[in-house]
């Protein structure tokens, strides 16, 4: 019993559409008319074998009445607000989950999304557009906010249905891709590097030429998120450093972690060998 009421609360939960409501009001007033009608015919029989047809004639008509008349717009109504309600905390969890201006991902929802995703391990990208604020500058934040729409698209056209695409804040996203190995994640990050090249050519006619910088790491399953955010950002802004446009990628995840501590080291190697000879 407790299980069939779950299911039914459930059904009821999961009504979206005006279809649904006219279904669910012809099954309560079917409901509310036939039962009570088949209990009246039966008592009838039974308590009062000799009342006259007259007498359930208008015990039957009462009970139409009732159901076609009070319950069924009664029923109505309360499933107009249900389906009213669903409709209220879709829209909630969407404008939660996805940006209204790009359609990826928040940046939270994006997050809880790949952490569950990390038990399969993938490829995480780290993207940033290319001289953003230049774009905004020269022609307008209208064009700025096309420009981030057409990331945004494109992301999801090359990496398929399965990925995860997030926007992080202003012109940075994320793309997490589950499963995948380094190659893949390589290979999908330079396809991602030429299509905006080629698309971004133009804006609404302008000659944007916008451009990604990417940096990617390969994970392995049940890795951490947070440190293979900072070692993918890293690698983003190598690229960056290198020349833009382009993808930066260290496959072993063991080596993207320490560079950071390699490139202190790098960094005082000279003076190092300043010191020594002067000695």
């Amino acid at each position: 019993m407790r299980h069939a009421f779950g299911e039914l609360m459930e059904r009821l939960r999961r009504i979206r559409t005006g279809r649904q409501v006219l279904y669910g009001t012809l099954i309560v007033a079917v409901v509310a008319i036939v039962a009570p009608c088949l209990i009246i015919l039966a008592g009838a029989q039974a308590i009062f074998p000799s009342a006259p047809p007259s007498m359930i004639g208008f015990m039957l008509a009462m009970r139409i009445g009732v159901g076609l008349f009070v319950i069924a717009p009664l029923a109505f109504f309360i499933l107009h607000l249900i389906r009213l309600q669903g409709l209220a905390i879709e829209e909630i969890q969407k404008a939660s989950r996805y940006d209204a201006l790009t359609g990826a991902m928040t940046r939270g929802y994006f997050l809880d999304q790949t952490r569950l995703a990390l038990s399969r391990g993938g490829g995480l990208m780290m993207i940033d557009a290319d001289c953003f604020k230049a774009i905004n500058d020269t022609f307008g934040h209208d064009m700025g906010d096309e420009a981030l729409k057409l990331m945004a698209q494109v992301m999801r056209d090359v990496t398929g249905p399965e990925a995860l695409v997030g926007r992080l804040g202003g012109e940075e996203f994320a793309v997490f891709l589950p499963d995948a190995d380094a190659e893949r994640t390589e290979e999908s990050g330079e396809a991602l590097c030429l299509a905006v090249r080629k698309a971004g050519r133009t804006i609404a006619g302008q000659p944007v030429g916008l451009t990604l910088s990417i940096g990617a790491v390969s994970v392995e399953a049940g890795g951490s998120l947070e440190r293979s955010l900072k070692s993918a950002d890293l690698l983003l802004y190598e690229a960056k450093k290198a020349g833009r446009d382009q993808l930066v990628m260290h496959r072993p995840q063991a080596e993207v972690a320490d560079f950071a501590v390699m490139a202190a080291m790098m960094r005082r190697i000279p003076q190092a060998r300043v010191s020594s000879s002067a000695s």
